[in-house]
């Protein structure tokens, strides 16, 4: 298939996902620049560190506690 052919049957998919990016850009410059992206960062980071020290404090060993906290945040999923 040509570069012309793909295009021309995919040409509505790749202007959703252009579409799509865009808006993601711009709603992270938008909290990045009214600090909602600090407040989200510094509440990550607190459930990650309050997680991390209940675990250590429950028996688990230092990386184990360091994963329970990035999962209880959110950075770590199982999917």
């Amino acid at each position: 298939m040509d570069k012309e052919t793909f295009i021309s049957l995919y040409n509505d998919e790749i202007n959703k996902i252009v579409n799509q990016d865009a808006v993601r850009s711009e709603t992270i410059k938008r909290e990045r620049e009214d600090g909602t992206l600090d407040n989200m960062i510094e509440g990550s980071t607190y459930i990650a560190r309050t997680a991390y020290l209940k675990a250590l404090n429950q028996g688990f060993n230092d990386d184990q506690a360091f994963v329970i906290g990035l999962r209880q945040a959110g950075y770590i999923s199982d999917n």
